[in-house]
């Protein structure tokens, strides 16, 4: 059966749009929280909004832990204030927190490649639907 939920979830995730990415992971990704030992790969990508009213720096973060493997999971990371690479540390934060183990540690032993991409000049309502 899981096989069948696995390929219904492949054939959905494809049909639905890049709008409602967030709500689709939380409905269709209901997968076991990962470990220490499984985590192989962390891909983090965030979109950035700066505020030229106040001069505040926005972001919203997606994250993909063990990307392309069975044990893949996702998650995001909602609109909130920072800027330059606070989009990573609080994804870090997130998993660190669902596994108990230091994830910035990790990353600079070496143990898990992690990827970050950011993209700036995004306007406000591209930020928050990026995590919705």
């Amino acid at each position: 059966m899981s096989i069948v939920f696995s390929m219904l979830l492949d054939i959905v995730l494809k049909i639905i749009d890049d709008n409602l990415w967030g709500k689709c992971i939380v409905v269709f990704r209901q997968q076991k929280q990962p470990t220490k030992m499984n985590i192989k790969t962390l891909i983090i990508t965030g979109k950035q909004w700066f505020d030229r009213v106040n001069g505040n720096s926005y972001f919203s973060a997606r994250c993909t832990v063990n990307f392309g493997l069975p044990d893949e999971y996702f998650f995001a990371v909602p609109f909130q204030y920072g800027y330059d690479s606070q989009f990573e540390y609080a994804c870090y934060q997130r998993l660190s927190e669902s596994t108990g183990f230091d994830i910035i540690a990790l990353k600079y032993s070496g143990k898990i490649k992690v990827h970050s991409d950011l993209q700036t000049g995004c306007t406000k309502k591209e930020v928050k639907a990026f995590s919705n």
